[in-house]
């Protein structure tokens, strides 16, 4: 072999070289890429798993709370009589309040819920630490009764007074229809 031909045979060597190494880098770069996206993905997954395993762990906790305090099926308006009955006689225990209204609000009975939710407004008067151990009184967590709304204003006849508007709620399972 003369030696032209061996340089153009190393010069051949040498850019078939460089072509397969330019073709191997870019295949190893997009394989690179797509491994990188798959761990970016894998990656942000496993962020939502864990985010989905503590909301599970605290939904856990209150449904336990729910399962011991669940209440028994009732009818609307006995719930709501029995929430009114509730929040006067709460009131009567303290000379200090009166009571100046009660209204009966519609229940809140939305198709496909579980729970519906009776209300009583009511306007009370008196003095300031009356009417916070009636608030605390009528709150009742563990048998779904809260107060949900409470608007506060003094009394335009006597500073010692204040005029309260409450929004109690009970929170119940409707009975069922029977078919």
């Amino acid at each position: 072999m003369s030696s032209r031909e061996k340089r153009l045979l190393t010069l051949f060597a040498i850019a078939g070289f460089a072509m397969l190494n330019l073709v191997g880098f870019s295949i190893y770069n997009k394989k690179a890429a797509a491994l990188e996206t798959r761990r970016l993905k894998a990656e942000q997954t496993l962020d939502k798993m864990r985010l989905f395993e503590a909301s599970r762990e605290q939904r856990h906790d209150e449904m336990k709370w729910l399962e011991t305090h669940l209440p028994v099926a009732a009818e609307n308006q006995n719930v709501q009589t029995a929430l009114q009955a509730v929040c006067v006689s709460t009131a009567d225990k303290y000379p200090d309040l009166t009571i100046k209204d009660e209204d009966l609000l519609p229940s809140i009975t939305d198709e496909g819920e579980h729970f519906h939710r009776a209300r009583i407004r009511l306007k009370l008067t008196g003095r300031e630490q009356a009417l916070y151990k009636w608030i605390s009184e009528v709150r009742v967590p563990e048998q779904l009764r809260n107060v949900t709304e409470l608007r506060l204003s003094p009394n335009s006849q006597d500073d010692t007074l204040i005029d309260c508007e409450a929004t109690v709620e009970q929170w119940f399972v409707p009975v069922e229809p029977k078919l």
